[in-house]
């Protein structure tokens, strides 16, 4: 007969990845996308990120530039190409920041 042989603790190994909602380091990887870009999961908070998202936030400046581009009457197409970001970025942000205000 086989013995079954005893589980031990596993050490983490530290992939240089801090989770950008909670700022942990206790992340583990999490497979992939299809892309092939490496998943990570954060075992405090249970958040899944990408180590290379293809998209970048938008900068607070950015973002004022782009409500004083649109009070002065420009599309959110023209936004978004003169600031390098996408349409619904740019939609989404000013509609945020009107509701809030």
């Amino acid at each position: 007969m086989l013995r079954k042989k005893a589980k031990r603790g596993k050490k983490r190994k530290d992939h240089g990845v801090v989770c950008r909602w909670c700022g942990s380091r206790n992340v583990v990887k999490n497979g992939k996308k299809a892309d092939g870009r490496q998943t990570y999961l954060c075992k405090d908070c249970g958040r899944r990120m990408v180590e290379k998202p293809k998209y970048k936030r938008m900068r607070e400046e950015d973002l004022k530039v782009a409500l004083k581009l649109r009070r002065e009457g420009m599309s959110y197409g023209a936004i978004a190409r003169t600031l390098g970001y996408g349409e619904t970025t740019i939609r989404w942000h000013i509609k945020r920041v009107l509701e809030e205000s």
